[in-house]
């Protein structure tokens, strides 16, 4: 069963927070409330990385959710894996060496600031 997106929750709600959401629905007699606790039950919720399979490919994504096909490339798809973390890693040095850089830059135009001022001052 296809649950439209705008209804999906992206990963699973603690268990702390099932049971607050449990006790605030369940009402003494009231038939409507206990439906909606045993949908909740009953709910799949849907992956953020479902609905980039979805994007990509929608009959990629129907094999592996309802005929739980996977992938033959599993050695490409963990290669990926890798590189991308190292490129995250790479991403994050280089930002930090930009934030390096800009503060020395900042420093060294206070410097050559406060030496022009005390040249132009004293001169």
């Amino acid at each position: 069963m296809c649950m439209p997106i705008g209804l999906a929750l992206i990963g699973r709600p603690s268990r702390h927070l099932q049971i607050k959401i449990r006790r605030l629905l369940i009402r003494p007699k009231s038939d409507k409330i206990e439906r909606m606790n045993n949908k909740w039950q009953d709910a799949r919720f849907i992956q953020a990385s479902e609905i980039g399979d979805y994007i990509y490919c929608n009959q990629q994504w129907w094999l592996k959710q309802v005929n739980g096909i996977r992938s033959t490339h599993v050695k490409r798809m963990q290669a990926g894996t890798v590189y991308h973390a190292q490129h995250a890693d790479q991403v994050d040095r280089l930002s930090r060496r930009e934030w390096v850089v800009s503060v020395l830059t900042g420093l060294a135009l206070m410097g050559i600031l406060l030496w022009l001022i005390v040249w132009l001052g004293g001169g």
